[in-house]
């Protein structure tokens, strides 16, 4: 084809609704050799927000968030207009588009409501963020590759991290799951300028042994369960060895019915497995596998949990279930860098989710207390984040 049918084809394509063109290159997609799809679906994968311009990206933003139509995030209303372009405050040169919602006569623009409304950078360096988290790189660091100071910088991966538990909690689990916990000491940072916190223990030296020896209320658990397909979940629960009721608080209702569910030998499990229609292979004392039923992957996964705790300065308990959800994505998905890239920007810059910094300083410094009883834990409902105190 010459360069004039290639442009004429083009400037065709270009005239089409955008519903029509993702309709028309899915039949150009199903007309490819297998070969020619390999290449392009390589292609594809490769895609990394950090390609598009500031236009560009936001764009891609107000597509992916207005996908079902506009719609005001003040009232929820589809009676929306365009009501101008603001300029950027860091850029003269950046424009965002503004919007107007005829019902409750209040504007708004891509950002209102995200983790980004309320800052003073562009999308841009939003989005140069994102990168620095899914490379998991240090505050330092991050501060210095997007030009932001120290502080902000640990301000804004409490917000992408708020972003990444909103995302573990839609994971549903299938085919053979692992499942087993793991522990770790209790630590209150974070709560000593509140004038009415009172360690409840006696104090120690930071980095230094528990006063009891092995498993107790010294110690938080985190319930644990992964999937062979690269998903899973992990929540803190409770101090000390998991109850049944802190299993079932983890979860209850996390698992498709009829999944092979492989633990150790806690009785918990077990009545897990019941009351979730879950098949429960539970393997006695001094074994790993049964055949294809093992809990190798679980404890790999804590053995890499580890170690990725360990690169920080001893996290804070209230905090904890950020940073597993921070492992999960990072460590454990299978997606590539830069299709998890893609995905955290698309998710923290297009969803409602607004939090702010300041509500991490009302997280509760101990576990939430988990209902006695079946019937009350199902009619709750159990966010991964941590819910901010009233």
């Amino acid at each position: 084809m010459q360069d004039a049918q290639i442009r004429k084809v083009f400037n065709e394509f270009c005239k089409l609704d955008k519903e029509k063109q993702l309709e028309l290159l899915l039949h150009l997609f199903a007309a490819l050799s297998p070969t020619l799809k390999a290449r392009f679906t390589r292609r594809i994968f490769s895609f990394s927000t950090l390609d598009l311009t500031k236009g560009e990206l936001e764009e891609f933003l107000s597509e992916e968030r207005f996908a079902g139509g506009r719609s005001c995030p003040h009232c929820g209303k589809k009676h929306v207009i365009r009501n101008g372009r603001r300029t950027s405050a860091k850029d003269e040169n950046t424009k965002y588009q503004r919007y107007l919602c005829l019902d409750c006569k209040k504007t708004f623009g891509i950002t209102t409501n995200t983790i980004a409304a309320s800052t003073k950078k562009d999308l841009y360096t939003w989005q140069k963020y994102m990168h620095c988290m899914v490379e998991g790189w240090t505050l330092r660091k991050s501060a210095e590759y997007c030009g932001i100071n120290l502080k902000t910088s640990f301000a804004w991966r409490h917000k992408v991290l708020d972003t990444l538990c909103k995302i573990q909690d839609d994971i549903i689990l299938d085919g053979i799951i692992e499942a087993d916990g793991t522990f770790l000491p209790v630590s209150y940072k974070g709560n000593f300028s509140k004038s009415d916190f009172k360690l409840p223990r006696r104090a120690r030296r930071r980095g230094g042994d528990q006063h009891t020896r092995g498993i107790s209320r010294e110690q938080v658990c985190i319930v644990t369960a992964v999937n062979r397909s690269g998903k899973s979940i992990a929540m803190v629960t409770n101090y000390g060895n998991p109850t049944t009721m802190a299993l079932r608080y983890a979860l209850d209702r996390r698992i498709e019915p009829g999944s092979n569910l492989c633990t150790d030998g806690r009785a918990g499990y077990k009545h897990l497995a019941k009351e979730n229609g879950l098949k429960h292979h539970a393997l006695v004392s001094g074994k790993v596998s049964f055949g294809i039923y093992h809990i190798q992957t679980i404890n790999n996964y804590h053995s890499q949990f580890g170690k990725f705790i360990k690169g920080f300065n001893g996290v804070a308990t209230k905090n904890l279930n950020h940073y597993c959800a921070w492992h999960n994505f990072n460590n454990f998905a299978k997606e590539t860098p830069d299709e998890k890239e893609s995905i955290l920007v698309n998710y923290s810059l297009s969803t409602d989710r607004k939090f702010l910094y300041a509500d991490t300083r009302k997280y509760q410094s101990m576990p939430k207390r988990i209902p006695d009883t079946l019937e009350e834990l199902r009619k709750m409902h159990r966010p991964q984040a941590m819910v901010p105190l009233e």
